[in-house]
């Protein structure tokens, strides 16, 4: 274990590098006038100080909660320290750091583990400066219904992008926490992916140790789960499935609160959507349906979003359903599970259950909790500290020699894209401006061809289709030579091309970040087991700038 830890050497430095969301962006780099969208600014000093002093004036159900975990997690053989952590929410000094995501397969792209890596990091500094139990915990969204979001993942496939999707396929709109893993759907599709990724000298003992996963969970998410114990157990983190039927139990009257709230909650929306309208920020991050009670409501296994028809009285459109608030009242005390947030009320529900030290947030959660400030406030509650996760891009070693031979800068290739930076590479490097020759050989060929065709054409004018029909083609064939002299130039240039496309699969791929495409399995394959651990001892700071981790 020892010798296969020394195999992999890390580094991480930073970069600046702009989201793309203008508010974001923003927000990351401490330009907006916070108090108007959340409760704490992020970046002062003492905002946890803050943020606990307000935690300690409200009351948890902090026993129930812990006793729920502790049951659940007892079903996925979780770790020691995982059941010393949930222990420690019993303790009312205790606070938790939470960020969340899908049950995505292998755990879906690699946002995912950077988020944990950041819960935990935060976790860990946070405890040590306040000298309280801070509980590192991971919101599952397993109530989520789209199966669509999360079952597949991307591997290479000659020099290209795939998109590897496993064989099932999903009729009803079920709770991804409810359905039902096909395991040998799974196990082809795990095969393919190894396939994929190419056998090395881990490839036998991570399918092997995916297949015991496998054929522990019933479930999806539970597959997810228990790849995220396998991961980050000895961390310690607590894992919350936002679609557990215990979990809905303790969730009773807070799902009451919110039924007889959902017309104060649309509007709480929309007036925050407004003020950051005024703001400058058009992009709405929450788009609802009018009247909408951000609340789902399950029918024969299948989630419906409720929309408030008039005062006290609900409706699924879709099915031609309708309730009143007294009997969905009724139905929340018999049948909680039937019941289920979205992205609107789970962060309230989310504040209901946790006493939040810190919420880690990816930029686009960064975007609609900005919407949200208004529902907390509706329910007596503040906005928790939002703090933006961790981004990492993995530069290996062969990649940054590709990076070192072409002359480019790494910045400037996370901050463009690849193929900018290629077009003006393969301009230098052209004998002469094929494409400026060709344009100056068209017009002039052109000229002489319209002169030819007016003399012809005055001469006899039922010959104008085929004079025009021939300046296409004599255009064609002088394409046809552009065409020849860039293949030529271009197999001239083929070792560097190659690491061009190199360089923008690994770290832009589909002109995209590197975390949002690939998979935490394609670097565990590569580089072994501990990859995820060795990422874990590396030093983070909640600045807002991207770290590069270099291999």
């Amino acid at each position: 274990m020892n010798e296969e830890r020394k195999l992999i050497d890390m580094e991480a430095f930073e970069l600046f590098l702009p989201q793309s969301n203008p508010f974001v962006n923003n927000y990351i780099n401490r330009r907006l006038e916070v108090e108007k969208y959340f409760d704490y600014d992020p970046f002062q000093e003492d905002v946890f100080q803050k943020r606990y002093d307000d935690i300690l004036s409200r009351t948890y159900k902090r026993d129930e909660l812990a006793d729920v975990l502790i049951q659940y997690h007892k079903r996925l053989n979780a770790t020691e320290q995982i059941m010393e952590n949930i222990l420690k929410l019993k303790n009312p000094n205790s606070v938790v750091v939470v960020g969340g995501q899908q049950a995505g397969l292998l755990t879906g792209p690699l946002y995912t583990i950077h988020k944990i890596i950041s819960i935990l990091a935060l976790a860990k500094e946070q405890e040590k400066k306040l000298n309280i139990p801070v509980v590192p915990v991971f919101w599952i969204a397993g109530e989520d219904h789209d199966f669509d979001e999360i079952n597949h993942l991307y591997v290479a496939d000659r020099g290209r992008l795939k998109k590897k999707t496993i064989m099932q396929t999903q009729r009803k709109k079920t709770m991804i926490s409810e359905l039902s893993i096909d395991k040998n759907a799974c196990r082809i599709w795990l095969e393919e992916v190894f396939a994929a990724f190419g056998e090395t000298k881990y490839t036998k003992h991570l399918l092997a140790s995916l297949y015991h996963e496998l054929d522990q969970s019933a479930t999806y998410v539970e597959f997810f789960e228990r790849l995220l114990i396998s991961m980050f157990g000895d961390e310690g983190i607590v894992l919350i499935n936002s679609g557990s039927k215990e979990l809905r139990e303790l969730e009773k009257s807070y799902f009451e609160q919110m039924l007889m709230a959902t017309d104060s909650i649309y509007h709480q929306v929309v007036k925050q959507q407004q003020i950051l309208k005024e703001e400058g920020y058009p992009y709405q991050a929450i788009t609802m349906r009018e009247n909408c009670a951000n609340l789902f409501y399950q029918i024969e296994d299948e989630r419906y979003l409720l929309i408030e028809k008039e005062k006290n009285l609900f409706s699924i459109p879709e099915i031609n359903w309708t309730s009143s608030l007294s009997d969905l009242l009724e139905e929340v005390r018999m049948n909680p599970w039937k019941f289920s947030n979205n992205v609107v009320t789970r962060p309230v529900m989310q504040e209901y259950l946790l006493p939040t030290l810190a919420f880690i947030a990816g930029p686009g959660e960064i975007a609609y909790w900005a919407e949200l400030k208004g529902v907390f406030h509706l329910f007596s509650m503040n906005v928790p500290p939002v703090i933006p996760r961790i981004h990492l891009t993995i530069l290996e070693r062969n990649i940054e020699s590709d990076l070192l031979e072409l002359d480019l800068p790494l910045e400037e290739v996370l901050k463009q894209g690849v193929e900018p930076l290629k077009h003006r590479w393969f301009k230098q490097k052209e004998p002469f401006d094929v494409s400026a020759y060709v344009s100056k050989a068209k017009e002039e060929i052109e000229d002489i061809h319209r002169s030819l065709r007016e003399k012809i054409e005055d001469f006899d004018q039922s010959l104008a289709p085929v004079l025009r029909k021939n300046a296409q083609f004599i255009e064609q064939q002088i394409d046809f030579v552009e065409r020849i002299v860039q293949k030529k130039i271009h197999a001239k240039y083929e070792a560097e091309l190659q690491k061009f496309r190199r360089i923008e699969y690994s770290l832009k791929p589909n002109n995209q970040w590197q975390e949002r495409v690939w998979n935490i399995y394609y670097y565990l394959n590569k580089y072994g087991p501990n990859f995820v651990k060795d990422l874990q001892q590396l030093t983070y700071t909640f600045n807002g700038k991207h770290k590069i981790v270099k291999l």
